[in-house]
């Protein structure tokens, strides 16, 4: 498959994630580029970046961890368990890639949105990405996520940001104006997370 189309259908199923956890359903969602997406929910337009997490990735080249598993599934096949170590260190990629989305933003023609969102996503339930994209979950809070991104956010043209690691079922959300603060779904989770 080609990589650009593989790239977008995994953003999408990313959104599918969200949206199924937020129990939201957008009237209409429209994969493209600058933003990835733009999606209309409550009779707003919201331009939607959505950006993989992958713990350990280096300044330039990418993620090590990301390209060894990504090698142990091409050689073993993707329906086969294996075992790795993921990078516990999340907090400067994370940084690194939240700093990298706010710059890009600038550059986005905003005249036909409402609203711009920024989806950091983690843990992603994807054949060679589990564990290259996997985080502590346990030990996010919103205090760490306030301190990792103080100064990045507030002044940035991205209006709400999510940080969901899916397969934990766990999200954050920081809005303009607002702290991050744990999103804690009420009810049963829906098995599209």
């Amino acid at each position: 498959m080609d990589p650009q189309r593989q790239k977008k259908q995994q953003e999408e199923g990313i959104l599918r994630y969200l949206f199924g956890y937020l129990s939201c359903r957008p009237n209409q969602m429209s994969m493209g580029e600058s933003p990835d997406c733009v999606v209309e929910i409550a009779k707003k337009r919201i331009g939607i970046e959505v950006t993989i997490l992958h713990p350990g990735e280096k300044e330039a080249g990418g993620s090590p961890l990301r390209r060894q598993e990504e090698e142990i599934v091409r050689r073993i096949g993707p329906e086969q368990p294996y075992g790795m170590w993921g990078c516990l260190d999340w907090a400067p990629s994370f940084k690194r890639r939240v700093r990298q989305k706010v710059e890009r933003a600038t550059r986005f023609n905003r005249s036909s949105i409402d609203q711009l969102w920024l989806v950091v996503a983690a843990a992603v339930p994807a054949s060679g990405a589990v564990v290259s994209t996997s985080v502590p979950w346990f030990d996010v809070t919103p205090e760490d996520l306030c301190n990792i991104t103080a100064g990045l956010l507030e002044e940035s043209v991205y209006d709400l940001v999510y940080f969901y690691i899916i397969m934990q079922k766990k999200l954050f959300c920081w809005k303009k104006g607002s702290l991050w603060k744990e999103v804690v779904r009420k009810g049963p989770n829906p098995s599209t997370g």
